[in-house]
């Protein structure tokens, strides 16, 4: 009776094979002679195939938020359980222990921090990985995913930040781009490049504790400094 309670009230299977390709609308302005001078809107997102996702961002991702991803049915009952705990001690909200197909369902959800809510949202993440591969899933949470200072989106953020395609990035770019899913805005390098140096390295650890690179890669990159090459657009794009 409880489940169908719940079941009932939880919103319907997304459409994610509409939704991965939608983008906001931007303006661009351009110099007389074609020079690019800004961009200008609430969200700055560029959507990409899954296919063109570089496999090491990919890594990143799963090893930052959810190294299990490709291995449970949705939700990480154990994932739950110690967030909860935490949660419980602390008195507070603090830990939501969501895993890649929960945050993609939360997308289609009211933001209300509820028991009630988090219920309804591992429902429809369970009906999402019945009705999508786990490559479609992927491909709606990379391409719009919110990474900080107005980007959403691995390219978005890989040109936010580097003047990049993603494609394009080296080890520790990738990795300090799959640290920000967790705090965007507080561990964005524009917002403090100390946070997001220490959020970088914990990705890092991550990756070769879950065997996705291997400790001297994971070394090399720890002890490479911070250097971003935001573009003019990306610089004078608007973000909330």
């Amino acid at each position: 009776g409880l489940y169908g309670y719940f079941a009932h009230r939880a919103p319907p299977t997304p459409n994610l094979s509409k939704y991965a390709k939608v983008t906001p609308k931007i303006t661009r302005v351009f110099a007389h002679d074609g020079t690019p001078l800004g961009e200008f809107g609430n969200e700055w997102r560029e959507v990409i195939p899954y296919e063109k996702i570089p496999e090491r961002m990919i890594h990143a991702f799963l090893a930052a938020e959810d190294h299990r991803f490709f291995s449970h049915g949705g939700i990480y009952v154990k994932g739950i359980a110690r967030a909860a705990w935490k949660n419980v001690t602390a008195g507070d909200w603090v830990q939501g222990g969501s895993t890649i197909t929960q945050q993609v369902a939360k997308q289609f959800m009211s933001s209300d921090k509820s028991l009630s809510r988090k219920v309804k949202e591992a429902m429809v993440a369970r009906r999402l990985e019945r009705s999508y591969s786990k490559e479609a899933i992927l491909a709606v949470y990379l391409n719009h995913i919110f990474l900080g200072s107005g980007a959403y989106g691995v390219q978005a953020a890989s040109k936010r930040y580097f003047s990049k395609s993603a494609w394009e990035l080296d080890v520790g770019q990738i990795a300090l781009i799959a640290g920000l899913a967790r705090a965007p805005s507080r561990d964005s390098p524009l917002a403090s490049k100390d946070r997001a140096l220490l959020r970088r390295n914990a990705v890092l650890v991550r990756m070769a504790k879950h065997g996705f690179i291997d400790k001297a890669t994971q070394e090399k990159w720890s002890a490479s400094p911070l250097s971003l090459c935001s573009s003019v657009g990306a610089r004078d794009f608007i973000s909330n």
